[in-house]
């Protein structure tokens, strides 16, 4: 069963990176990936991911839970310096930068795509250890996707601020953390929203609490296992 399950990820590992190499503009790339994962994770709908279905995936893992809902177990099927790509079996799939989410399939309403001012990443990196140093907050624009609204390039103003260290728990593990706390509002679309990030020593998203559509309820992600390639810089 595991040579089962390695041969899945690492087939869809490589569907993926061919993918966004040649076709991250089209929309449908995150459709047909996360279509692809069928059969990858067959966990049950718990109140939480258990150990015991960590153990059993050989890809690093995210638990994923929207609004108040049961966590899912997304593993990781594609990793290059400032994209990964998360899958649930057939269900849904993300697209992260630095603990940002910058894309979505497989909900009831998507994010389509998200990026900074003139075409500069979302990566949250700069930003995160810009707050984190002065504990104040910095502002900044983004310009949000959402295709099943017609709507593109949304302004969206942005600050983020540190409000100090916790420790949090994911497992039973307890890992110190800072809290940053990132508020925004998007006028156009009458929109506001409080995005959360529990980051550690190394720059590292352990946890974010992050609302990606105006019609769909805040995601939360817990990272399971981490991905040992391309770690976060701080400066």
């Amino acid at each position: 069963m595991f040579l089962i399950r390695k041969t899945r990820w690492a087939v869809l590992a490589c569907a993926g990176l061919i993918c966004l190499a040649g076709c991250s503009s089209e929309r449908s790339d995150m459709s047909l990936l996360y279509g692809a994962a069928e059969g990858l994770v067959t966990g049950t709908d718990t109140a939480s991911v258990t150990q015991g279905e960590v153990d059993a995936t050989p890809a690093p893992s995210l638990g994923v839970r929207l609004g108040d809902g049961p966590e899912r177990l997304a593993v990781l099927v594609s990793d290059a310096p400032h994209l990964r790509l998360w899958a649930a079996g057939k269900a849904f799939a993300l697209q992260t930068d630095g603990g940002r989410i910058l894309r979505s399939s497989g909900f009831s309403a998507n994010l389509s795509g998200v990026s900074g001012e003139n075409g500069a990443a979302a990566s949250l990196r700069d930003e995160r250890a810009n707050a984190a140093q002065t504990k104040a907050a910095r502002q900044r624009t983004l310009f949000y996707d959402f295709a099943d609204l017609d709507a593109y390039s949304v302004r969206t103003v942005c600050a983020l601020s540190e409000d100090g260290r916790q420790t949090i728990h994911i497992l039973g593990k307890p890992i110190t953390t800072r809290h940053i706390t990132e508020r925004c509002r998007a006028d156009l679309l009458g929109w506001s929203f409080t995005n959360s990030y529990w980051v550690g020593e190394t720059g590292f998203v352990w946890k974010s609490v992050q609302n990606i559509h105006p019609r769909l309820a805040p995601l939360t992600l817990e990272v399971l296992r981490p991905p040992t390639t391309n770690p976060p810089v701080m400066k």
